[in-house]
């Protein structure tokens, strides 16, 4: 068997039937899906154990996507293993497309989301020179590429290093898994081409950010550091620049989303004075950046949180256009 397409479900019955309808009606047949309900308060078990079958396993884990997902590894009877959120979709022809892709070799072949890709070419990394470049294109670009999302695991090479996401990290944790794989790896393939189609839910966690929340983003990027102990000067950058960027995104989907806007000045500047945050910030080398995050980052390094304010609620103005 190809592939095994694990898909952690928490209160998705409302759209769980449409992810595994994206992957039911690819070309490729060579397939499995592991659904692991965890923890819903609504009726999603009874509905993935209503659309089971011989392909179609259902599981119930714990509470959380890490434990979700590492239940699903363990049961995984595929070379490869992708991750599929359950209000998202798999594009269709993915599956029979990767085929070409697929080695004993790589531990694991990333590719794209939905109207990101432009090209289609395969960049093939070996050796830790080159890895460490990939390294640090994932972390100047955590929300696109530094994720588990669109990534397609060799089961083989996750159990032999016995990798899994840590079940104490529930923010960022894809990320953290990532990078242990990168750490390990030998072989690595990234592919310029859109597989997955991610679906905007309101209700995920990524747009309902608390205080345990914010805290549980810094958890995730203590683990990153520690991943990447005793990195070089370029790496340590990169690293930079992504403790800021999960600055950000805590910002933009949680400080900024649910606050007034003088009271998220005010947390910006608590969060920014954060040892965690204090110091990316006075570290980051912003040149070679993208303009919006170049300048953005660059205006937090200079303190300019009311400037840094608008621009976030502008962003969050054009997004609910």
């Amino acid at each position: 068997m190809y592939y095994s397409i694990i898909i952690p479900a928490y209160n998705a019955a409302r759209f769980i039937d449409r992810a595994i309808e994206s992957v039911k009606t690819q070309d490729c047949t060579s397939w499995e899906i592991i659904i692991v309900e965890n923890g819903s308060t609504d009726n999603t078990y009874e509905i993935a154990c209503s659309l089971s079958n011989e392909k179609i396993r259902v599981f119930q884990s714990e509470k959380g996507v890490s434990n979700a997902r590492n239940l699903g590894i363990e049961n995984a009877l595929g070379d490869w293993i992708l991750f599929l959120d359950a209000d998202d979709e798999i594009l269709p022809g993915s599956l029979s497309s990767m085929q070409q892709d697929l080695d004993s070799e790589t531990a694991f072949i990333s590719y794209r989301y939905e109207h990101n890709a432009t090209s289609g070419k395969m960049t093939s990394y070996c050796g830790r020179e080159e890895i460490a470049s990939y390294l640090i294109e994932c972390l100047n670009d955590p929300t696109q590429r530094g994720n588990s999302t669109a990534v397609l695991f060799r089961r083989r090479f996750l159990i032999d290093n016995n990798i899994r996401f840590d079940k104490e990290l529930s923010h960022a944790e894809d990320s953290v898994f990532l990078m242990s794989c990168i750490a390990r790896a030998e072989s690595i393939k990234d592919r310029d081409k859109s597989i997955y189609r991610v679906i905007t839910n309101n209700d995920s966690a990524v747009r309902s950010i608390s205080d345990a929340a914010i805290d549980s983003y810094c958890r995730s990027i203590r683990a990153a550091e520690r991943i990447l102990a005793n990195r070089s000067k370029e790496i340590n950058n990169a690293f930079c620049v992504f403790a800021i960027s999960q600055l950000l995104v805590i910002l933009v989907n949680g400080v900024y989303a649910s606050n007034p806007f003088g009271a998220s000045v005010k947390k910006t500047k608590e969060l920014c004075d954060r040892d965690l945050f204090k110091d990316a910030l006075s570290q980051v080398d912003v040149v070679g950046l993208p303009m919006s995050r170049k300048v953005t980052m660059s205006l937090l390094k200079k303190h300019m949180y009311t400037a840094v304010g608008v621009i976030i609620t502008l962003r969050i103005f054009i997004k609910k256009i």
